[in-house]
């Protein structure tokens, strides 16, 4: 069976979390969350899965990893953080640099981490009988693995959010469930720093396009306001548009617990989620914040129909 990923790309706090659950309950259709982060958050911190499973205690992810990667070492896993640091740093530098860090090394691990990812979605997809995994990484270098991996059908969904809105998110406190204490704060951001992020990783999603077997440029805004309409279409490319949306009714998303890693705490939610737009940032934005990201990213803001 084609190994089809759905990636989708772009920002933090762009609502990814919301789109892949929702993705989710297509029928043939599975959501992993945020693959990228299962060496730190999940080997690393065990942090808890989507389930409310501490990762080492989840069933689900033991069986997956254990079948792809045997039983890793510490060592290994670092190893594994050491590949994905050295591809990761094509973001972290002027585009006009980039050519000039995708040398034959670099090639290399993308390669090696893309055969990694393969080897893990197709444990995933043969213990749901899926036909196409979610993945909403969002980091760039991650679709880019992807793409590279050999035998993987990628669907890129470059999901854009309003920045103002994704700094106004950055600020808020958030927390997870801990299984073994007390609830841990997700990092926060200040609002030049989410800016000047929404620009990176933003134009680096847009260069998947090239990479991928369809590409969707999706307005989170729309999504909310639409949301049956914008399932069907970005459920067309994959060959479902006629699938059955019934868990979407009244605005609002019937979701039963995922597995899913990292991403939003909503992820830990289950039953009837509402979905709306998000304008409490408006009002509640400091003005000075909001004149920062206003200014950092006018020429990508614009172009993605977000005013003054």
């Amino acid at each position: 069976m084609p190994l089809n990923v759905l990636f989708i790309a772009g920002c933090g706090r762009s609502g990814s979390t919301l789109l892949s659950r929702m993705l989710g309950q297509v029928g043939g259709f599975c959501d992993i969350g945020e693959l990228h982060y299962l060496w730190k958050a999940g080997y690393g911190r065990n942090y808890p899965c989507g389930c409310g499973k501490a990762f080492r205690e989840c069933e689900f992810w033991t069986a997956v990893t254990r079948a792809a990667l045997g039983d890793l070492a510490e060592r290994d896993v670092l190893a594994i953080r050491g590949r994905l640091h050295r591809i990761a740093r094509v973001r972290r530098r002027p585009r006009i640099l980039q050519p000039l860090l995708k040398t034959p090394a670099w090639r290399a691990d993308l390669r090696a981490y893309g055969g990694l990812l393969r080897e893990i979605l197709s444990e995933v997809q043969a213990r749901t009988s899926c036909r196409v995994i979610v993945d909403s990484s969002k980091v760039p270098p991650h679709g880019l693995a992807l793409a590279a991996a050999g035998d993987v059908r990628l669907h890129v969904v470059h999901l854009v959010r309003d920045p103002r809105a994704m700094a106004f998110s950055w600020q808020r406190r958030k927390t997870i469930p801990n299984p073994g204490g007390e609830p841990i704060e997700m990092y926060r951001m200040g609002y030049a720093k989410s800016a000047r992020y929404w620009n990176r990783d933003n134009h680096a999603a847009a260069e998947l396009e090239d990479r991928a077997e369809s590409y969707l440029l999706l307005r989170y805004e729309d999504l909310v306001a639409a949301p049956g309409a914008t399932m069907r279409t970005i459920l067309a490319p994959l060959g479902a548009p006629d699938a059955d949306l019934g868990f979407l009714a009244g605005g609002e998303v019937a979701l039963p617990p995922s597995h899913s890693i990292s991403g939003n705490p909503m992820r830990f939610e289950s039953g009837a989620i509402p979905i709306r737009p998000d304008t409490e940032w408006q009002d509640a934005i400091d003005p000075a914040g909001r004149r920062t990201v206003t200014r950092i990213t006018r020429r990508l803001r614009e172009r993605y129909g977000y005013a003054d």
